[in-house]
């Protein structure tokens, strides 16, 4: 889903791949929110799971990241970008307490009070958006630890890039310390775009893969953790996502497209029904209708050869995305329907990067020179 939270990322000298022993290419910076070319991408992960499991997620992990041109070494002349796993153990999520659920409705009721004061037009919208988040919240687990623990873990701070948690859904992402900034409540896979976890808390992470609430959906669903990334949408939730963290945004919002979109009514009433209770007021324009504002360099758009096709090749599409379009197959009526059959196909179809989204990769890395 969402690639949210770009950040501008410092020079740095690369460390050595832990996996291969291979020296990487020193680092000469970055495009605003894309990796630095040359460089190792380190992941690490915070949820507690159990070791099978997380076993297994590094498996599909490393199957995803080569699918998408990512490799554990830099071979002279090869990718430009590689990958390590780390030992970098944080704490795992904990369930919310009374406390917390106080301390969350007490910073956002103060804040409020202070955007009501101030004659604020955002007032209404931030009450709404409040109220969704205390009823849910209590369901959820925090993401982040108790901050003095996690400070047991500081020598470990540079150690990653990427901070994987792979608790169940939902989970609150408590505040970030910046003026305004509130706790948030993560009911899908959410990702940062292309940005350092290090640029984060120390401890909280940038890529949220766990089961998400709804599931299991269907009836053939395996339950489970274990279900779910062998599920077509956990493999697809895993290919989106690491897309997201390479840099690449949703293929629906390529500013180069002329897609019609249903009225926004019933693209909530949709959205609403399938999955989950968007988070933000703006939440359908910004993750899906609205064209990326990060404009036409932010991530090398491609250029399609029908600006309003209706089959898109790109697994950073939404599978739903064909039930929002305005001009839909004449049987496609959807609406009011828990499942459909064309979104399922869709996701079926969307298991891996494709031949187009590997292109558009290596526009933004263009590979290593020989040294």
């Amino acid at each position: 889903m969402s690639g949210a939270g770009a950040h501008e990322a410092s020079a740095r000298k690369a460390s050595t791949d832990s996996d291969t022993g291979a020296a990487p290419a020193p680092v000469t910076g970055t495009y605003d929110f894309r990796w630095p070319r040359g460089s190792v991408i380190r992941f690490a992960f915070q949820e507690g799971a159990a070791p099978d499991l997380i076993t297994d997620v590094k498996r599909k992990l490393r199957r995803t990241l080569e699918a998408w041109g990512v490799f554990p070494d830099l071979r002279k002349g090869g990718p430009a970008l590689a990958y390590a796993f780390v030992d970098a153990a944080f704490p795992p999520g904990r369930p919310v307490i009374a406390a917390d659920l106080a301390e969350f409705d007490r910073d956002a009721s103060a804040w409020i009070a202070k955007l009501r004061a101030r004659g604020s037009t955002d007032v209404e919208r931030l009450t709404r958006e409040h109220a969704r988040f205390m009823a849910s919240a209590p369901r959820a687990t925090i993401s982040l630890g108790d901050a003095a623990r996690l400070a047991a873990y500081a020598d470990q701070a540079l150690s990653y890039d990427v901070l994987i948690a792979l608790s169940p859904m939902p989970i609150v992402e408590q505040a970030s310390g910046k003026k305004g900034s509130q706790a948030r409540l993560l009911q899908y896979a959410q990702s940062e775009l292309g940005s350092y976890a290090r640029r984060k808390q120390l401890g909280l992470p940038t890529v949220y893969l766990g089961r998400p609430e709804y599931y299991p959906l269907l009836p053939d669903d395996r339950a489970g953790d274990e279900g779910w990334f062998e599920s077509a949408e956990g493999r697809f939730v895993m290919a989106h996502e690491v897309g997201h963290i390479l840099g690449l945004v949703h293929e629906h919002q390529n500013p180069n497209r002329q897609l019609e979109w249903r009225p926004a009514e019933e693209i909530s009433l949709i959205v609403k029904l399938r999955f989950f209770e968007p988070i933000y007021e703006d939440f359908l324009t910004r993750e899906l209708t609205r064209p990326w504002q990060g404009g036409e360099a932010y991530s090398y758009w491609r250029t399609p050869h029908v600006p309003n096709e209706r089959d898109l090749d790109s697994v950073m599409t939404e599978p739903l995305y064909k039930c929002l379009l305005a001009r839909r197959d004449p049987d496609h009526n959807c609406l009011g329907e828990r499942v459909c059959a064309v979104e399922r196909a869709e996701l079926a179809r969307m298991q891996a990067p494709t031949a187009a989204d590997r292109e558009q990769l290596r526009r933004i890395y263009p590979p290593l020179p020989f040294f």
